[in-house]
């Protein structure tokens, strides 16, 4: 039981790959229902790394979770550049003051260049309030696009050939970033 918050710490894995890494280390076959039984038990609020010189360049997402039949959010704070987390936080309800005080905890004495997010409106009005520059995640910017395209062509009966054509020049934009 001791062994599933630093194993927590790393990253984020999922119950079912935690209870392969005890089967695979330490030859004991735990179910995924136990892990998660654990683990609520015994849960910080924030988990923070420590141990890095962190770039500055920050991934921001939030997960929704159930615990004990209730909802709440885990905030992740992630380096771009390092490629390691920075943060996590489970937090009740995901509101602005929510978010913006877990990133200004998480990068309390640590550089801050830029936020990279998701296209959720509200992290813009974040990024804005703690003066930082703010970047969409391209990934979901194409999905976004992709799918008004979808609906466009849905909409106006937009089939064959030109469908094809409007999708063709879509890619050719998402190549170019």
């Amino acid at each position: 039981m001791d062994k599933i918050p630093g194993i927590m710490k790393i990253g984020y894995q999922s119950l079912r790959k935690i209870s392969k890494y005890f089967e695979i280390f330490l030859g004991i076959r735990i179910s995924h229902q136990t892990i998660k039984n654990w683990s609520n038990k015994n849960h910080e609020e924030t988990i923070n790394n420590e141990e890095f010189e962190y770039s500055g360049y920050y991934l921001y997402d939030e997960q929704f979770l159930r615990l004990n039949g209730v909802r709440h959010y885990r905030l992740t704070l992630f380096d771009a550049v390092l490629n390691v987390p920075v943060s996590e936080r489970i937090v009740r309800r995901r509101i602005p003051k929510n978010t913006k005080k877990f990133i200004l905890d998480s990068t309390k004495d640590k550089p801050f260049i830029c936020l990279t997010t998701d296209l959720f409106p509200m992290y813009r009005n974040v990024s804005d309030e703690i003066g930082v520059n703010h970047q969409l995640c391209t990934f979901h910017l194409f999905q976004t696009i992709h799918h008004k395209l979808k609906v466009y062509c849905r909409r106006n009966k937009i089939n064959g050939k030109e469908r094809d054509y409007i999708y063709e020049n879509a890619q050719e934009l998402k190549n170019c970033f």
